[in-house]
């Protein structure tokens, strides 16, 4: 883990990366088919992430981000059994991920509106809890996991900013020993804000 935010501050402070640029966003986030999705199943409105790249010429730039994601559900009172034992009741159902990741892009024009495609590669670290009254299962797991990603930056005229609009698909693998879950995979939809002084 240390070894990952050593690289990360490398990349951003690296004197190659002479021409920086920073964004931040809000994401929206939906489950894709696992048995995640047996556990919650709603979408996520409770998402953002901060993102550094520093250009290396005009079209490519390597950078880091950091995110974050929490879903949310509450489950009307059902019977749950286990062995010879019946629950009876309300549960509140929780995942959180908070990737953190090195980064690539490449940018398709180099003036103007700039579409881009890249991948982040790093650690994803997530907390799953269900609350049954005062009954409380929780596990915090750090996993390896990509996230490919296309997005366009279209700038506010002459100023230094940019709005970003961006789409990713994040996959982490994940196995825990509590809950009957596999490896995650999420859509990421983000609208945000970026420093672009030499775009």
């Amino acid at each position: 883990m240390k070894f990952l935010y050593i690289i990360l501050l490398s990349l951003l402070s690296s004197p190659l990366l002479a021409q920086p640029i920073w964004s931040f966003n809000y994401n929206i986030a939906g489950l894709s088919e696992s048995k995640l999705n047996d556990f919650i199943s709603r979408t996520s409105t409770r998402g953002w992430s901060l993102e550094g790249r520093g250009m290396i010429n005009q079209q490519f730039s390597i950078g880091g981000y950091i995110g974050y994601q929490g879903f949310y559900e509450k489950v009307p009172r059902q019977t749950y059994f286990q062995g010879n034992t019946a629950i009876d009741a309300v549960t509140w159902r929780y995942f959180l991920t908070l990737p953190i990741q090195a980064n690539a892009h490449y940018y398709f024009t180099t003036e103007g509106i700039r579409p881009f495609a890249g991948v982040g590669i790093g650690t994803y670290y997530t907390e799953q809890e269900i609350q049954f009254s005062n009954l409380l299962v929780s596990e915090k797991k750090w996993n390896f996991g990509f996230s490919p990603e296309i997005g366009i930056l279209i700038p506010f005229g002459i100023s230094d900013w940019s709005a970003m609009i961006n789409a990713k698909y994040h996959y982490a693998i994940y196995n825990t020993s509590k809950f009957d879950a596999n490896n995650i995979g999420y859509w990421n939809v983000g609208i945000g804000i970026t420093y672009t002084p030499y775009f």
